[in-house]
């Protein structure tokens, strides 16, 4: 099938030879002026004709091709799969999927090398984590040995400095924790087991994990309750979340301030905990990369929690698994509010005595 533009083309070039030749044979052959204006009607009712029939089988065929490029493209964009046409119509609209099958092919052939790179960095950072774990843990138990004196008695100066590796090995233990997390995650092996339970002693319970943190920088974590009140989540992971969140918190709040750890229920169905604290805030050129993997938006000021860049990573895609939705917005007293929302809420059950 030809494109329509030559089939119009043709079509006026033959009307023209024809009104050419009308002309020619009206002036040689002397004919009436009644003869030669019948003629000159009949041809442009044949030149207006063929163009409206033209245009409508034209137009007819370039709204079936739209049509079915843009069921194709939809299709694309829903399954990440392009049915690739290998006959094509000879026309702009031909070109034109010609063009975009290049581009889905080349885009194809990208996403399945991306996804390929995923799956080795997940698989090289869990035998990573795995290796490095048991080294670790002998390190980590040499050290405490060491240090209570079951091997003799050792210096002050040494102590100290057997101290600060122990701190320091105890982070690394953490960071390969950490790393092996993300690695579950990644490849889609982190399992979620939900049950009710209660918020509130979720948050206690992180708060008194970090209460080294909390006292060295002298922190008031202030936690607004709504009591008799029960989510439907894996504990230990929100916690997990939690703990990210607060140390975060600590890491980047002045001494001697305060954390505000707020609790919302939004349509009966959801709830929303808001992380209030008295830091820098986060500019929000960085709001959406500091979710991602190895990211920091700013550094702290002090040392008292080392980061990876994995927490918030890590916190974000769990509580993507509990269907739920995690962010940061400004504090109108200063300071950021990180805060997630988890659905599946319900007041609190009380048992028979």
């Amino acid at each position: 099938m030809g494109s329509l533009s030559s089939k119009i083309s043709f079509i006026i070039l033959l009307n023209i030879i024809s009104t050419g030749l009308l002309f020619v044979q009206l002036f040689f052959n002397n004919q009436p002026l009644k003869i030669q204006k019948e003629f000159l009607l009949f041809n442009s009712a044949f030149l207006f004709l063929s163009l409206v029939y033209t245009y409508s089988v034209g137009k007819f065929q370039i709204l079936s091709q739209i049509k079915l490029l843009t069921k194709k493209i939809q299709f694309f964009f829903h399954s990440n799969h392009y049915p690739v046409s290998t006959s094509l119509p000879s026309n702009e609209l031909g070109n034109l999927e010609a063009s975009f099958n290049s581009v889905i092919q080349s885009y194809s052939a990208a996403l399945e090398d991306h996804k390929q790179l995923e799956r080795a960095k997940t698989q090289f950072v869990s035998i990573a984590s795995h290796e490095l774990r048991t080294p670790l843990t002998s390190i980590k138990g040499s050290l405490n040995l060491v240090k209570n004196g079951y091997l003799g008695d050792i210096p002050p100066k040494a102590l100290q400095a057997i101290k600060i590796a122990e701190r320091e090995s105890d982070r690394l233990v953490s960071i390969v924790n950490t790393l092996l997390d993300l690695a579950k995650i990644e490849s889609g092996e982190l399992k979620i087991n939900k049950q009710w339970c209660s918020l509130n002693s979720i948050i206690l319970q992180t708060c008194q994990s970090l209460y080294s943190l909390i006292k060295q920088k002298n922190i008031n974590i202030e936690n607004v309750q709504i009591v008799d009140l029960e989510v439907n989540i894996d504990a230990e992971l929100i916690q997990q979340v939690l703990y990210n969140l607060l140390s975060n918190a600590i890491k980047y709040s002045p001494k001697d301030s305060s954390i505000i750890v707020q609790q919302k229920i939004i349509n009966n169905s959801k709830i929303e905990i808001n992380i209030k604290d008295s830091g820098p805030g986060v500019p929000k050129v960085d709001r959406h990369k500091i979710f991602e993997s190895f990211r920091q938006s700013i550094k702290p000021k002090d040392h008292l929690v080392k980061g990876s860049g994995l927490g918030l990573s890590i916190a974000k895609s769990i509580v993507e698994q509990h269907s739920g939705e995690i962010g940061v917005k400004d504090n109108s007293t200063g300071g950021s509010i990180f805060f997630f929302i988890l659905p599946g809420v319900r007041k609190k059950i009380k048992k028979a005595a």
